[in-house]
């Protein structure tokens, strides 16, 4: 994703079960966008990071940008939930700050 097109970043810091060092997760969220030709369908691009592994790519759809967002954030806290199945992940504290699914 290109820097110009994040519009949020979250860092979080993920300590792995097995001892091993701690390292940064890194969170992304494109600005939202409708694609060309398609009424009522807004599009956000997700990307995590973590150091020396390949990049998660995922999209999130709505029906207007508002809804795209929302949706971004709660497949966001989806994807790192491997993260947090291997070991402790936080941001601030335990609390992650994404919102759970409806």
């Amino acid at each position: 994703m290109h820097d110009d097109n994040v519009i949020a970043s979250r860092h979080l810091t993920f300590a792995p079960n097995d001892g091993g060092v701690p390292r940064k997760v890194h969170v992304l969220i494109g600005k939202p966008h409708s694609p060309i030709h398609r009424d009522n369908e807004w599009v956000v691009e997700i990307e995590i990071h973590e150091s020396f592994k390949q990049a998660i790519h995922a999209t999130a759809s709505g029906a207007d940008s508002f809804q795209a967002l929302y949706l971004a954030m709660v497949k966001a806290g989806e994807l790192i939930k491997p993260w947090s199945d291997g070991g402790e992940l936080t941001w601030d504290g335990p609390n992650l700050g994404f919102p759970s699914p409806l």
